[in-house]
């Protein structure tokens, strides 16, 4: 079993906070790696996730007063999933939010990296729309995250931002290109984006 957390802090309402996090319109755009989402009933659906290899989950979610957690199991290969995010109000009006992502099943010993910017480009996009203060990483540390994951991984990493693309193999970057910008001037421009939209695809 891997785990990861993160925290963040919002000046924002505590129960709103919850419901955003339980609803699934939301994960839907929050949640990196994610393709695709079924719903079952009001507390079940299968999360479809492509990571280093494609995830079909069985999910649970549930709120409760200072908690909300999502977490699942996939059948074959046998995998473990849980999401949860905890609430804790201070006076002031802010929110102290812990992130946490746990998962146990394939390919676990390479699941750190992803599931740190999982959980970081989840804890970005609750502070864009709230406008908190967050652990969030800038495009330099998510690169490197990156090349070091890919040191151990088989196929390539694929990085999108925004109209740009890097690819990544054994450690090294193999290609970067913004339009007709290539090598390390794509590279540069992609390192300037303030608030990129990103895509991470392991092939």
């Amino acid at each position: 079993m891997i785990e990861r957390r993160i925290m963040l802090t919002l000046h924002a309402d505590a129960k709103l906070i919850l419901q955003d996090v339980y609803d699934l319109r939301n994960l839907k755009e929050w949640w990196m790696f994610l393709k695709d989402v079924e719903m079952e009933n009001e507390d079940t659906y299968i999360a479809k996730f492509r990571v280093f290899m494609p995830f079909k989950f069985h999910m649970r979610r549930n709120i409760g007063l200072n908690k909300v957690v999502h977490e699942g199991v996939m059948k074959f290969p046998k995998a473990y999933f849980r999401f949860t995010v905890e609430v804790f109000p201070r006076r002031n009006g802010d929110v102290d939010i812990y992130v946490k992502g746990e998962y146990s099943g394939p390919l676990e010993r390479l699941a750190g990296t992803p599931m740190e910017v999982f959980l970081r480009n989840f804890a970005k996009n609750l502070e864009d729309k709230y406008k908190g203060r967050s652990e969030g990483l800038n495009m330099r540390q998510i690169l490197e995250y990156q090349i070091e994951a890919s040191k151990d991984y088989d196929g390539e990493i694929m990085i999108t931002v925004d109209e740009c693309k890097v690819t990544l193999r054994k450690g090294k970057i193999v290609s970067a290109e913004c339009g007709n910008i290539v090598g390390d001037e794509a590279i540069k421009k992609i390192l300037s984006e303030e608030k990129p939209k990103i895509k991470i695809e392991y092939t």
